[in-house]
């Protein structure tokens, strides 16, 4: 667990608030490009498992950076019920945990798709 929250926090580098403007950055493009093409875009916020939420120095701060992204962004960020069981570590699924987490979000991302496609 310890090491898992070392790389957490030192992938923030020497300066969070950079390190999210950066990727800030890099995500905005990505949305541009994807609604340029034509198509729509969520973001699916990946869960950790609660040692991290609890101990990791910059979750929090990433949370409400992604919030504010989003909401800048006009993109609706799509989360699932889970449960410490369903990780192979602090942010990896396991195989029954990934089958659970797409069944809790298929409805959720099947109403963003046209009508003609949704799987109802």
């Amino acid at each position: 667990e310890a090491e898992a929250i070392r790389y957490y926090d030192d992938g923030m580098g020497p300066d969070p608030a950079a390190t999210l403007e950066d990727q800030g950055g890099e995500l905005a493009a990505l949305v541009a490009e994807v609604r340029a093409a034509g198509a729509g875009i969520e973001i699916i916020a990946i869960p950790e498992k609660s040692f991290v939420v609890e101990r990791s120095k910059y979750i929090g701060a990433y949370y409400a950076w992604l919030a504010a992204f989003a909401t800048e962004h006009r993109i609706t960020v799509l989360r699932h019920v889970y449960d410490d069981a369903d990780f192979r570590d602090g942010a990896h699924a396991t195989r029954e945990g990934a089958a659970r987490w797409t069944r809790a979000l298929a409805p959720a991302l099947n109403a963003t798709l046209p009508a003609s496609t949704r799987q109802d």
